[in-house]
C-alpha cells in the first residue's frame, strides 16, 4: 500500500509561483493502478524516487510499446524485488498514449 498525505509540490515561472499540487491525500492498495501525470517539472521523476526508497522497481520514461512487456516480466518473475512496480511514462509520448488504454484494459481482467 501505498499512502500519500498533504503532498504539495510548488514551482516558480516567469509570472510568479505555481501550485502544481496542494495537499494532496491519497492512498493505493496494493493490486491497484494509478497514474501520476503532469507537465515536465511537476514531481512526476520525484515520486518515482520516493517509490524506489519504499522498495519499489521503478522504471521511469518507459516507452508505451514497452508496457505489456514490462508487465508480463514483472508478472513472471521470480525475485520479490519485481513484485511491486512503479512505471513512469512521459505524456509527451503524443500519438502512441493512445496505445496505453488497451494494456491497462488487460490489467483490468
Amino acid at each position: 500500500m501505498i499512502e500519500i498525505k498533504n503532498l504539495c509540490k510548488s514551482f516558480e515561472i516567469a509570472d510568479g509561483k505555481v501550485d502544481a499540487l496542494k495537499d494532496i491525500s491519497l492512498t493505493i492498495n496494493d493490486s491497484e493502478i494509478y497514474g501520476i501525470i503532469g507537465m515536465s517539472g511537476a514531481g512526476k521523476s520525484t515520486a518515482m524516487k520516493m517509490m524506489e526508497d519504499m522498495g519499489y522497481f521503478c522504471v521511469d520514461n518507459l516507452p508505451i510499446p514497452l508496457l505489456d512487456k514490462m508487465i508480463e516480466f514483472s508478472d513472471h518473475a521470480t525475485s520479490n524485488e519485481l513484485q511491486k512496480v512503479a512505471i513512469g511514462i512521459d505524456v509527451r509520448n503524443g500519438m502512441e498514449l493512445e496505445d496505453i488504454k488497451p494494456v491497462l484494459d488487460s490489467l483490468k481482467e
